[in-house]
């Protein structure tokens, strides 16, 4: 078994691959990066997908580009100083879909 909020969304299928533990790895990245609990971002998940996906199934891959986009946003956003977050950011979500293949 495992935490839920840490389990990816396919875990409800029965099928564990190693994309799950990708996923469960980047949950555990994100709250230690962000410190905010994994419930936070499945909230916004879901009011994500609720905005824009009504009628269809998001993938990981789908979530991912949308999260590199708003992270490219943000870059213009923030202060000089602060600019590399996002590219960082970008780079984690640009590797962790290489990853998922």
């Amino acid at each position: 078994m495992g935490t839920p909020l840490y389990m990816d969304p396919e875990f409800a299928t029965g099928e564990l691959t190693c994309q799950s533990d990708v996923y469960s790895f980047g949950i555990v990245v994100l709250h230690l990066l962000t410190g905010k609990p994994p419930v936070v971002f499945w909230q916004l998940w879901k009011a994500r997908n609720n905005a824009i996906f009504r009628h269809e199934q998001t993938s990981i891959h789908q979530f991912l580009a949308a999260c590199k986009a708003t992270a490219e946003l943000w870059r213009f956003r923030l202060p000089i100083s602060k600019r590399a977050i996002p590219d960082t950011w970008c780079s984690f979500f640009h590797q962790a879909r290489q990853g998922i293949g």
